[in-house]
């Protein structure tokens, strides 16, 4: 496995497959130079050399920054260096991890026991692998928010075994150019509950993609990289080396989050993806149980299922970021095609801060209501990233009564916002 490194003599920008290394033609006059100072550079930095080829910063952290504790590398080479592991061993069985039963595995006599074991287990009561592990765990609360690590499409989304999720998961075929050489790699996002903002098509690096199930003690991510080099399953790369895949931009010894880099909102456009329904795709949208929603000629048609009880909406993820004190605005048109009174709950808040970046209206609707826009106004109380646009409709119903179009989600930085953020038009 190598990293190769992209030059070219034009200032037109050339991009390669990291499978096979770029080539390069200087002009004829200058390669006796180039061959003795490159003759000199591998001489006195080898070393170097291989270090760079051999640590690459590509992916970022997939939680937020307070989950950077791991306990459980993968299976390989590098992690048995790491946590000192006896030569000719590998990781012990995961029922054999603890410090009595391991000790063949990790115990080197010449090394004082409290310093050997405390390599092995980073201070856990395990040590920190197993056998046949092929992936990175990720210690985390239960619903930890998760991230793309880099641009990418999703490959796959699938739910676990039961409600929470314990096996859920999203497979993401990643995209990378790293001074002009391509890579392309999958990464599965494993535990997760049955719960994804992003099913399929394309996501950018640092978008929400899931929450963290609750697996009690045992609650973690699990993280797997392959496809990266030729590395296809059953080989899984391990992040942490020897090939060195995190970033760490602010130079704490620690990876960067993902959202620490997502884009800012672009000023006057509409956030949301198919806003005006043009197209019958509702893919975009994560519809929660007892909510039934489909796209009809060109409107949404939404309601509440009969019976239920507690929050249910639509909700859209915007994989964008705002400043603290940015203001926005939210139209939509609304109908209501019922005999009855109807309210509808429009609200936007941020994934990062769901209490203090929340602003939320609710719109009545007397019967047979026809379509009338609708605004929501309102400014950010801390920087935003990954902010949610959620409609829900009430009382409960099972009729498609209210139907929704022409919805838009924008940034606006010259926009005066008045007392009451929710307004309509005469």
């Amino acid at each position: 496995m190598q990293y190769w490194r992209h030059f070219h003599s034009t200032a037109e920008t050339k991009v390669m497959s990291a499978s096979q290394p770029p080539k390069y033609s200087p002009p004829t006059l200058i390669l006796p130079i180039i061959f003795v100072l490159a003759g000199l550079l591998l001489t006195v930095h080898a070393a170097d050399a291989q270090a760079v080829r051999n640590y690459v910063n590509m992916n970022y952290w997939p939680v937020d920054a307070q989950y950077a504790f791991v306990i459980a590398y993968p299976d390989s080479a590098w992690t048995w260096s790491t946590l000192g592991i006896n030569p000719g061993q590998t990781c012990p069985p995961y029922r054999m991890r603890s410090r009595e039963s391991s000790q063949a595995y990790w115990r080197d006599p010449d090394i004082p026991e409290e310093d050997d074991w405390a390599q092995a287990s980073r201070g856990r009561e395990f040590v920190l692998c197993y056998l046949g592990h092929r992936g990175t765990d990720i210690a985390t609360r239960p619903g930890a928010r998760v991230y793309a690590v880099a641009d990418g499409v999703v490959h796959l989304a699938t739910e676990g075994k039961d409600e929470e999720g314990e096996n859920g998961q999203v497979v993401i075929a990643h995209h990378r150019v790293v001074d002009g050489v391509i890579y392309d790699w999958e990464a599965r996002y494993l535990h997760l509950r049955n719960f994804f903002p992003a099913r399929s098509g394309p996501v950018r690096e640092g978008q929400l993609i899931g929450y963290v199930a609750d697996r009690k003690s045992n609650t973690h991510l699990h993280f797997g990289v392959e496809g990266l080099w030729n590395c296809w399953s059953p080989c899984i790369l391990n992040p942490w080396g020897p090939v060195y895949l995190w970033i760490d931009d602010d130079f704490n010894r620690l990876p960067d989050p993902a959202p620490s880099v997502l884009a800012h909102a672009p000023e006057e456009e509409n956030l949301l993806a198919n806003g005006s329904l043009e197209t019958g795709d509702i893919s975009p949208w994560l519809v929660l149980p007892d909510t039934a929603a489909q796209i009809d000629t060109g409107t949404l048609h939404l309601s509440r299922r009969a019976g239920s009880i507690g929050w249910t909406s639509i909700e859209q993820y915007m994989p964008y970021a705002l400043d603290a004190g940015s203001p926005f605005e939210i139209s939509l048109s609304l109908g209501n095609t019922s005999d009855t009174t109807r309210y509808v709950d429009v609200s936007l808040r941020s994934a990062q801060s769901p209490i203090t970046g929340y602003t939320q209206c609710t719109f009545t609707l007397p019967p047979n209501t026809p379509l009338t826009t609708y605004f929501l106004r309102g400014r950010t109380g801390s920087r935003w990233s990954n902010f949610i646009l959620a409609i829900s409709v009430s009382p409960a119903g099972g009729k498609p009564a209210i139907v929704v179009d022409d919805m838009s989600v924008m940034y606006k930085p010259g926009m005066k916002i008045g007392r009451d953020g929710c307004t309509k038009t005469p």
